[in-house]
């Protein structure tokens, strides 16, 4: 049976006077100042979704940067090309200031939007730690990594991303972790944030989930590809150390990962919606970079979740547990494209410990290793056209729900292709539905496991 969901479709920029500072979102051209872009919204951001202290502009003319440096602004230029960051003056709100200097110097200027890892809606749930018997350290059975089973992953079919390039925008991760001691070679950190460290066991856990060593006992599901590893991350504040980055951070990613060669990228971050980095995101996939984002874990109510809600250019994924019943605290929307597993996750953790996670951030990896697997099948050139329909075109998927696309599941739970041809057959539809595997029993009715680890539950 074929699934024939239809993608969205992009809406085109409207044009509007920038000194009468339109009511939509977004870049839009002025019709009296020729290329000129705002990036005003009509109403102020909520608060905390953005730096408050910052403004950012793209390809600042030295004049207009003068006239601010003059009039009290500090103006540097960013790690991303074209980027300049502008330090507003004591008392001088972000948002007031950007509507002020697009009117007056006729140059777009934009909010430095705010990005974390997971939802701080469930911070008020502690971590639980304890000692969990496991069964050896070799190797994850079926009941503890459920995950493989629930999307058919066959033995050795990581082998089949051998040479594609997977980039990695997360925290940074716990290199010395055994997970990531024996592997040849071992992911590439290609940015840093400068100043302070943020907790990593995020960025740990994701990059385990698909690079972690064969032999360690949270063994990745590719790791035979090259990755790349974009630590954007810094510390929320001198005290605390969740992390959070920011645009111009999350541009210079995106863009040291292109110069680099990545041909897909995982993030599972997110944010409100932020025009620069979708232009960015929009720049690269029409070169065919195939982006996966987590689809976030604000609850069925929660605004749509970014990069994730990118619907053209970005595949949104949702989380689901070993039932295949959807993750209470997953976003939903029309935006949501596949299911994944993550809820209850078993992944690496920083100080040598290891356990269960969940979240949409975990759900991500398993879609990527997807991709990864059937990239190379892919014609290049009609990726180039539109990379998120076609990789959503070869997929293989399971329907969830009453058998349509959905705003809790999307298209449905993504499956692995066969080990022997590393991709399903292409069909010019969304998805291609098979029979239900079977389904793992849950970690709780699992057999007992043995040895002894520090199991921390995060969400």
């Amino acid at each position: 049976m074929k699934v024939g969901a239809a993608l969205p479709e992009r809406e085109a920029g409207d044009k509007v006077q920038v000194k009468l500072l339109d009511s939509r979102v977004g870049p839009k051209k002025s019709n009296d100042w020729g290329s000129v872009r705002s990036f005003a919204a009509p109403i102020p951001p909520q608060t905390g979704t953005y730096n408050p202290k910052e403004l950012l502009a793209t390809n600042l003319p030295t004049a207009v940067a003068d006239k601010l440096r003059k009039g009290g602004y500090e103006v540097k230029p960013s790690a991303a090309s074209s980027l300049t960051r502008i330090t507003l003056p004591p008392g001088l709100d972000a948002w007031t200031a950007q509507r002020q200097l697009e009117a007056e110097h006729q140059q777009g200027f934009a909010l430095s939007i705010f990005y974390h890892p997971y939802s701080y809606a469930l911070d008020s749930e502690p971590p639980i730690s304890g000692a969990v018997p496991v069964r050896g350290s070799i190797g994850c059975d079926t009941a503890r990594c459920y995950g493989r089973g629930l999307i058919a992953w066959e033995k050795d079919l990581g082998a089949c991303a051998g040479g594609v390039t997977i980039g990695i925008i997360d925290t940074g991760y716990d290199e010395s972790h055994p997970a990531f001691k024996n592997l040849n070679p071992k992911p590439t950190v290609i940015m840093q944030p400068p100043g302070g460290k943020a907790s990593n066991w995020h960025g740990t856990s994701v990059i385990s989930l698909l690079a972690g060593h064969a032999e360690s006992s949270t063994p990745g599901l590719v790791p035979n590809a090259r990755f790349l590893i974009a630590d954007a991350f810094f510390p929320t504040s001198d005290t605390n150390p969740k992390p959070q980055t920011d645009t111009a951070h999350l541009v210079e990613a995106l863009r040291r990962l292109e110069e680099r060669g990545a041909q897909i990228i995982n993030m599972s971050l997110v944010g409100p919606s932020d025009d620069l980095v979708h232009q960015q995101i929009v720049a690269m996939s029409k070169r065919g970079i195939v982006f996966i984002a987590a689809a976030g874990n604000g609850g069925p109510s929660a605004p749509p979740a970014y990069p994730a809600a990118y619907s053209d250019e970005v595949i949104a994924v949702t989380a689901v547990n070993d039932r295949r019943q959807g993750y209470d605290y997953a976003n939903r929307g029309s935006y949501i494209d596949v299911a994944a597993p993550g809820v209850r996750i078993w992944t690496a953790l920083p100080d040598n410990k290891e356990g269960m996670v969940t979240g949409t951030s975990f759900a991500a990896p398993f879609v990527t290793a997807v991709a990864a697997v059937t990239y190379k099948k892919l014609n290049a050139e009609r990726l180039r056209l539109n990379p998120k329909r076609l990789m959503l075109t070869a997929f293989l998927i399971d329907q969830i729900g009453k058998g349509e696309r959905n705003d809790r599941f999307g298209l449905g739970l993504v499956k692995a292709p066969p080990r022997s041809t590393c991709t399903p057959q292409m069909q010019p539809v969304a998805a291609v539905v098979i029979a239900p595997v079977h389904v793992v029993p849950s970690p709780a009715e699992a057999a007992p496991w043995q040895a002894e680890v520090e199991r921390t539950t995060f969400r």
